[in-house]
């Protein structure tokens, strides 16, 4: 696999875990926030709607002392119109508790119903006060008023305590989600972590080190240690550069070794150009051909020189710019009365002359 798909293919997982992450944190989020506003909604919402109306039925409770003592009907239909006010809040809040009532609502129904039946109370009181019967007033607001309300307040208890229960659900689903999300985003992140070190290891095993390595071999061979191979065998890019470096490696040796043959007088052997762009190859090929000619007619003249001196009918030596005889023909050996040029220049007394 090339090195971009390579890295693509890591990158793009880490892309695909992060939008799974993004969605799953969204997800829950989402389900955490409904928890939170279904519990607002109902449990909450109905818990204070019933609160008030236990408070606004202990104020119609209050109200209606002040019914049984007023002096004037004045005084009495004013505070009637108090407690009318709080009667409205009361039906107000019902129809709150009602509708986002999660129970049983017949629970609802029935309190409902117990606060209705408080309104004959209601009327008995004032008209016995407005008929200046206080007493008698105030002993059924004592009694069965009061009994009422605690029958009243009785029925609501249990609305609340269903509403403080279901609360203390949607808090535990809440808090239970929490951690859920908790748990699962730190797994997620930690296989992030795991994917990053991963992906970075490959890398390093995969291009890093492999990269290292052909530099190195690089600098050695710039300095002159031709046979250092890397061994890396890859079809991606990093596999190509490696046989690109494998491919000059032998190139440069071959040629050092041509060089090497051609300093000790060998122009026997040469290397083609490997393309038409080779330029240092076409050079070499040049180099040795035009040394292999030259030799070659060095040598056809050495033999025509060598053919010249031996036919030749006198005497004939070849000596160094110090006087040292280095080669003769046979005329000159026969002269001197040697049996071989051997003997001849072998002799002391004339070595130099």
């Amino acid at each position: 696999m090339k090195i971009g798909w390579r890295l693509s293919l890591g990158f793009g997982l880490s892309i695909l875990i992060t939008i799974f992450v993004g969605i799953f944190a969204l997800f829950e989020m989402r389900v955490l926030t409904d928890l939170t506003e279904q519990m607002y909604q109902h449990p909450l919402a109905v818990s204070n709607a019933v609160r008030d109306i236990r408070a606004d039925i202990y104020a119609m409770h209050r109200t209606m002392k002040d019914v049984a003592l007023s002096e004037t009907v004045e005084q009495i239909d004013e505070a009637a119109l108090l407690v009318y006010y709080h009667e409205q809040q009361v039906y107000e809040n019902f129809a709150t508790a009602f509708d986002r009532f999660l129970g049983d609502r017949r629970d609802v129904e029935q309190a409902l119903q117990v606060f209705i039946n408080w309104k004959v109370i209601r009327d008995e009181i004032i008209e016995l006060s407005k008929q200046g019967r206080k007493q008698e007033a105030v002993d059924i607001t004592r009694g069965k008023g009061a009994r009422h309300v605690e029958y009243m307040t009785a029925e609501i208890e249990t609305m609340i305590d269903f509403s403080a229960r279901k609360a203390d659900s949607f808090l535990a689903d809440a808090k239970a989600q929490g951690k859920r999300i908790i748990i699962v985003m730190t797994g997620l992140i930690t296989a992030m972590i795991i994917l990053g070190l991963f992906s970075a290891i490959i890398i390093s095993r995969s291009i890093v080190i492999p990269l290292g390595t052909i530099v190195e071999r690089i600098r050695n061979l710039s300095r002159g240690h031709l046979k250092e191979d890397v061994d890396i065998r890859s079809k991606d890019e990093v596999g190509i550069l490696a046989d690109s470096f494998r491919e000059l490696q032998t190139d440069l040796l071959q040629r050092t070794q041509l060089l090497e043959r051609i300093a000790s007088g060998d122009f026997s052997s040469d290397i083609p150009p490997r393309s038409e762009n080779d330029d240092l190859g076409k050079s070499f090929f040049s180099m040795t051909t035009s040394l292999r000619k030259a030799k070659q007619e060095l040598a056809i003249s050495e033999l025509k020189y060598s053919n010249l001196t031996e036919a030749a009918p006198v005497g004939i030596s070849i000596s160094t710019p110090d006087g040292k005889v280095v080669e003769v023909n046979s005329s000159l050996i026969k002269i001197f009365g040697f049996d071989s040029k051997e003997e001849f220049l072998s002799y002391p007394a004339i070595q130099y002359y």
